[in-house]
């Protein structure tokens, strides 16, 4: 019998988006993120909300996101740290280059 991971891992390859499905499995590896106690639910639902709201284009599609998975919610979260690394280090990447431009 597969276990629930290799699984993902087989339908992920099959169904060609195995990027997200091995990052979805790392996740499941660990504790969650949304575990909180029952009086904070309100503050987490708020966080989730706010997870999902795209402030960089203005988009705020909130009523199909806010039924995502726990397990989508922390795909988006990742894209959304991707991009935002991505974006520092192109941004040091050109503070760099013209620093060594700079000094010669």
């Amino acid at each position: 019998m597969f276990s629930i991971k290799l699984q993902m891992l087989l339908y992920g390859a099959i169904f060609g988006c195995l990027s997200p499905i091995l990052s979805i499995s790392a996740f499941l590896s660990y504790k969650s993120p949304f575990v909180y106690p029952k009086d904070e639910k309100q503050n987490v639902e708020r966080a989730k909300l706010a997870l999902l709201v795209d402030k960089n284009d203005g988009s705020n599609d909130t009523n199909n996101n806010d039924r995502l998975s726990d397990h989508l919610l922390m795909m988006v979260a990742y894209k959304k740290w991707e991009k935002i690394l991505s974006e520092v280090s192109q941004g040091l990447l050109y503070l760099i280059k013209q620093l060594s431009s700079n000094g010669n």
